[in-house]
């Protein structure tokens, strides 16, 4: 692991931090405190080898830009201490992109706790994925078949995030059960919520 980085900088990389660091983040996110606590847990614990592909992070880019404008996401991504080009299949850490995922929830829900911030942006993740190159060419082999959609969606969800396990089976004529092995994040259900309404609601 790297040394652990002063709390005056965001630009974290994949480095430890100190908790000093992550609560100096956390105060620049226009929160309350007790929202700033959780964002500064959910960094301080976040597990290094949890990384994400640069795809999803420009998912996240995207649906930001199509909220609000370019200038914004340029903003947030600049206050996220995140400076780097968005390769497709290319590793990032999945910490820098909750930094930039509480910026956005503060910025596009202002009045909203986090948890719907969360929730309302990751409706758009599927959407917008769906619109690039990539998310064209799988989006085709899909189907309307709702369970298979959701099987789909899990694999899709395990390719972009691959520490993390996701798992579909049927559960009846028409239900389905989903397990998944996640990042250690209080906010994750709201995630979750949002992608698969926003995936159902796409087909």
């Amino acid at each position: 692991m790297g040394g652990n980085l002063v709390a005056d900088s965001v630009d974290w990389g994949g480095s430890s931090i100190t908790l000093d660091a992550a609560e100096h983040f956390a105060a620049r996110v226009p929160v309350s405190p007790a929202e700033r606590g959780r964002i500064a847990r959910t960094l301080y614990d976040f597990p290094m080898e949890c990384q994400v592909r640069g795809m999803f992070f420009q998912g996240l880019v995207d649906t930001i830009s199509r909220a609000a404008d370019r200038s914004t996401s340029d903003r947030l991504l600049t206050e996220a201490g995140v400076h780097t080009r968005f390769i497709p299949f290319v590793l990032m850490p999945h910490r820098d992109f909750y930094k930039l995922y509480f910026l956005a929830s503060a910025t596009l829900f202002p009045r909203s706790p986090l948890e719907q911030g969360f929730e309302r942006i990751a409706e758009d993740f599927y959407p917008t994925f769906k619109e690039s190159m990539v998310g064209r060419t799988l989006s085709a082999f899909i189907g309307k078949e709702p369970v298979t959609i959701l099987e789909r969606l899990a694999q899709a969800y395990q390719m972009s995030i691959p520490w993390n396990e996701h798992s579909v089976r049927k559960d009846g004529p028409q239900g389905a059960i989903w397990s998944c092995k996640v990042e250690p994040s209080e906010l994750y259900p709201a995630t979750f919520k949002g992608i698969v309404r926003g995936t159902m609601r796409a087909h």
